[in-house]
């Protein structure tokens, strides 16, 4: 039984976990790319703050890979690409020594794996493995978790709270909101504009629209405020 107060860890064979991927091959923002920030939010970055956004940067672009891993569907393809031969193949032994076996095929059974072919005996005991191969396949086949195929949730509102600690501690004002005297209907913030040039640096796959990007920028920080004051 699991103590109370202790996290579950998730189990070893759960096809989801570990995420198996690719390490990114992100380093570090440039300097060129930190004097990009600086002008955009109007702010100067400290030596910690950078340390912040590198980290923010590094975490982002790994969230993003986590996006483009395999679904469940995939893996129950794969996993029929190898069962289907290997049920193929069972049936096929089986017919030559089978009850409905017709005297030809016994005459062929007898002749590859009673005979002195060489490696019969070995090849007669890998036969022997074909059911059991068959039944661990299939048991893995079952054992994939359900998949309503609907897009991985995107974590941008984590990245951005931390975007906006950092902003706020080099003296800026995390800010956000809808404009209807902007052209793209969200107020010119300097917050707004330092997201925006730094999800620019970041080499995503998955990627908001630019009104996409606007608008989990204000919610993100509605629900920071609203969490400040509860």
């Amino acid at each position: 039984m699991q103590a109370k107060g202790t996290k579950k860890q998730p189990h070893r064979n759960n096809l989801m976990f570990p995420l198996v991927s690719r390490a990114n091959s992100f380093s570090k923002l440039s300097q060129s790319q930190f004097a990009e920030l600086e002008a955009a939010g109007r702010i100067s970055l400290t030596p910690e703050a950078r340390r912040v956004l590198n980290a923010v940067a590094d975490s982002w672009i790994s969230h993003d890979a986590a996006l483009q891993s395999p679904r469940p569907a995939e893996f129950r393809a794969r996993l029929r690409a190898i069962l289907d031969p290997l049920e193929a193949a069972n049936a096929a032994a089986t017919e030559l020594d089978g009850d409905n076996a017709t005297v030809f095929d016994h005459h062929l059974f007898h002749w590859l794996f009673m005979g002195d072919l060489p490696g019969a005996g070995d090849a007669r005991v890998q036969l022997g493995y074909l059911p059991h191969l068959v039944g661990f396949f299939k048991n893995a086949e079952q054992a994939l978790p359900a998949d309503s195929g609907s897009a991985r949730p995107k974590d941008d509102q984590r990245f951005i709270r931390n975007l906006a600690a950092a902003f706020e501690e080099c003296g800026g004002t995390a800010k956000a909101y809808v404009s209807a005297h902007a052209d793209e209907g969200y107020a010119e913030t300097p917050f707004r504009q330092f997201v925006q040039k730094f999800y620019e640096f970041l080499p995503l796959k998955s990627r908001r629209t630019r009104r996409g990007l606007d608008e989990s920028i204000r919610r993100t920080l509605l629900d920071r405020r609203k969490a400040v004051t509860v």
